[in-house]
C-alpha cells in the first residue's frame, strides 16, 4: 500500500491540478490588477501635473501612463504569485482538503504541481517582458513626456560617447538620433598605449546605414606614433567613412550613453562581449546587471515553493500573519537584491554573487521551508 501511495503522489491528476490552478488564478488576477492600480496611482501623483499644465489630450495622457505600467510588473508578479499561492493552499487547508489529499497519498509538493508549471510559464513571460516590452515602453513614455514638455526626444546637447572596444571618443554639440549631427569631434586612440592617432572636427555629420558616415567641412589631424605632434593636417569639404572605418551608429552611440539598467539583455550581452578595453569596474557593472536580469524572473517560480509550506503552517496558526510574512519576504528579497546590485556595480561584491546570490538565497529559504513543513 505504501508503494502505491508513493506512486500516486507523482501521477498526473487533471481534476486536482485544474481545481488548484483555478483556486490560484482568481486571487492572482485580482492581486495583479490591484497592485497595478496602486502603481498607477503612484505614477499619476508623480507625473499627472505635467500633463495638466501642458494641456495634453486625454489620449496622450492615457497612452503615457499605460506605457509606464509594464516596468512595474517585475515587482508585481512575484508578490502576486506568492500571496495567491498562500491563499489557494490555505483555503484548501481550511476546508481540510489538504489533509484529505495527504491522507490519500498525495504529497504536499505534488499538490502544487499545476502551480509549478504556471509559475515557470510566468517566469518565462516575465523574462521576455523585461527584455522586449519594458525597454521599448520606457523609451516611448520618455518620448511622450519630452513632447509634452516641448523638449526634443531625439536631440541631445553636448553628448559625449567613448567606444571602449575601438578606443574612440565622440563629442557632439547637438546629437540627433535620426537627423544631422552638428559640431562633431572624433578622437582615435591607439589601443596599446592610448596615444592619439588622429582627430577629426566636422561642422556637420550624417549617417547612412549602407554607406556609413558623411562629414562636412572637416579638419583632420594625424599625429606621430607617440601621439605628441601633428604630422599632417587636412581641410576637407566632404569626408566619407565606411562602416568598417567607423563602426558606431547613432543608435549605438545613444545606447552607450543610456543606463545599462534600461537596455535589453542582448544589448548588454553584446556590450560585455566587446568589453576587453573596458575598465574592470565597468565590466563588473555590466556583469552584475546581466546576472541580475537572468535571476530576477525566477522569483515568480520560487514564490510558489515558498507559498505551499507557508500555507500549510497558516492552516494551524491563521492565514493573516503568514500573508504579512510573505509580503515581508518579497520586500526583503527585493531590498537585498538591490543592495547586492549596488555593491556589485561598485566592485565590492563579485558580480555573479551580486546578480544571482539573492535569488539563490530565496531558493534555499524555500527549500528549507518545504523540508520543515
Amino acid at each position: 500500500m505504501n508503494s502505491t501511495e508513493i506512486k500516486r503522489s507523482f501521477f498526473y491528476l487533471p481534476l486536482l491540478d485544474r481545481y488548484i490552478l483555478v483556486e490560484f488564478l482568481i486571487p492572482f488576477i485580482a492581486l495583479t490588477v490591484g497592485f497595478t492600480f496602486l502603481f498607477l496611482v503612484g505614477e499619476l501623483l508623480d507625473d499627472l501635473q505635467d500633463f495638466i499644465e501642458a494641456q495634453a489630450s486625454f489620449s496622450t495622457t492615457a497612452h503615457y501612463f499605460l506605457l509606464k505600467l509594464p516596468e512595474n510588473f517585475r515587482f508585481i508578479l512575484p508578490i502576486s504569485t506568492l500571496l495567491s499561492g498562500i491563499y489557494a493552499m490555505a483555503n484548501m487547508g481550511k476546508n481540510n482538503e489538504i489533509t484529505a489529499l495527504r491522507a490519500s497519498g498525495i504529497s504536499l509538493l505534488r499538490c502544487g504541481g499545476s502551480l509549478y508549471i504556471f509559475s515557470l510559464i510566468l517566469t518565462l513571460i516575465s523574462f521576455t517582458f523585461n527584455e522586449t516590452v519594458i525597454p521599448g515602453a520606457i523609451k516611448q513614455a520618455h518620448k511622450i513626456k519630452c513632447k509634452v514638455k516641448n523638449r526634443p526626444y531625439n536631440e541631445l546637447r553636448w553628448l559625449s560617447y567613448f567606444n571602449q572596444s575601438s578606443q574612440r571618443l565622440w563629442l557632439f554639440d547637438k546629437f540627433s538620433l535620426e537627423g544631422e549631427q552638428e559640431n562633431v569631434y572624433i578622437k582615435q586612440l591607439c589601443p596599446e598605449d592610448k596615444s592619439t592617432e588622429w582627430e577629426i572636427k566636422a561642422e556637420r555629420a550624417q549617417f547612412n546605414e549602407k554607406t556609413g558616415w558623411r562629414l562636412e567641412n572637416v579638419l583632420k589631424m594625424t599625429f606621430d606614433p607617440k601621439g605628441e605632434f601633428v604630422v599632417k593636417t587636412e581641410n576637407l569639404p566632404i569626408l566619407k567613412l565606411t562602416r568598417e572605418e567607423l563602426d558606431e551608429t547613432p543608435e549605438t552611440i545613444l545606447q552607450g550613453t543610456e543606463s545599462n539598467n534600461d537596455l535589453p539583455f542582448m544589448v548588454i550581452w553584446n556590450k560585455l562581449k566587446t568589453a576587453k578595453f573596458l575598465p574592470e569596474k565597468q565590466v563588473d557593472t555590466i556583469k552584475t546587471i546581466l546576472y541580475n536580469r537572468v535571476a530576477l524572473p525566477w522569483a515568480c517560480f520560487i514564490s510558489v515553493l515558498i507559498a505551499i509550506p507557508l500555507a500549510t503552517k497558516s492552516n494551524r496558526n491563521g492565514v493573516f500573519g503568514f500573508i504579512i510574512k510573505a509580503i515581508v519576504i518579497i520586500v526583503v528579497y527585493q531590498l537585498i537584491a538591490q543592495i547586492c546590485v549596488v555593491l556589485g556595480k561598485g566592485g565590492m561584491l563579485n558580480p555573479l554573487v551580486a546578480g544571482i546570490g539573492p535569488t539563490i538565497g530565496l531558493l534555499v529559504f524555500a527549500l528549507y521551508q518545504i523540508k520543515n513543513s
